[in-house]
């Protein structure tokens, strides 16, 4: 005689409960696993835009303070030195006489700005781009190599390249010495992150 409400082979065994549970368990994983990856690729490229943003409203900033340029009778308020380092890297130095100080409470000076270079026996900085400040000092006067760090004021944290390029009103060079130019190209980088910025200078 049969119970009522018995119904042999309609249930599931342990093993294919278990066996159920692995493949969703595989399945939510192949499904989780490229948004977990798309996840952390878009917050490297929001956290690369960031760092483009930073870098270029630094070299926006420089460019703003060359454009301020006070002429000193003939003397050459422009200079840019082009220097190479080893492994093809870019510590280039510019130097303009500008305005820009006056909004800081300071008279018109020389503004240097450029990666600093520590030296062997000088105490130990904050690497990265500085500016330095040189009131009554023309550019033409300005040793760069004598600098001192200390005496600056540190820009962008970290940067380890910075070039300069002049436009002559005939071609872009990389060492200039004399009047206003035109223009300006200023590229700048950090921890692999490059940002560049081209902006005129002479107004005509």
């Amino acid at each position: 005689m049969s119970r009522v409400g018995q119904n042999p082979g309609k249930g599931f065994t342990l093993v294919e409960v278990l066996v159920a549970i692995g493949l969703m368990g595989l399945v939510s994983a192949l499904a989780l696993g490229p948004l977990a990856a798309l996840t952390v690729r878009l917050e490297a490229l929001r956290a690369q835009y960031a760092e483009e943003a930073a870098l270029s409203s630094a070299l926006s900033g420089i460019a703003a303070d060359c454009r301020q340029i006070l002429p000193q009778g003939g003397d050459a308020p422009f200079r840019t030195i082009r220097r190479e380092v080893l492994g093809g890297g870019r510590k280039d130095v510019l130097l303009v006489w500008t305005g820009a100080p006056l909004s800081r409470n300071q008279p018109a000076a020389t503004e240097v700005f450029s990666i600093a270079d520590t030296g062997p026996f000088r105490e130990p900085i904050q690497p990265g781009l500085y500016r330095w400040t040189l009131a009554g000092t023309l550019p033409a006067d300005v040793s760069p190599e004598r600098l001192d760090p200390r005496k600056a004021t540190l820009l962008v944290k970290g940067a380890d390249r910075f070039s300069v390029s002049v436009f002559d009103g005939k071609e872009w060079v990389e060492d200039y010495s004399g009047p206003v130019p035109p223009g300006v190209a200023l590229g700048i980088s950090r921890r692999g992150v490059e940002a560049s910025h081209v902006d005129t200078v002479l107004s005509f």
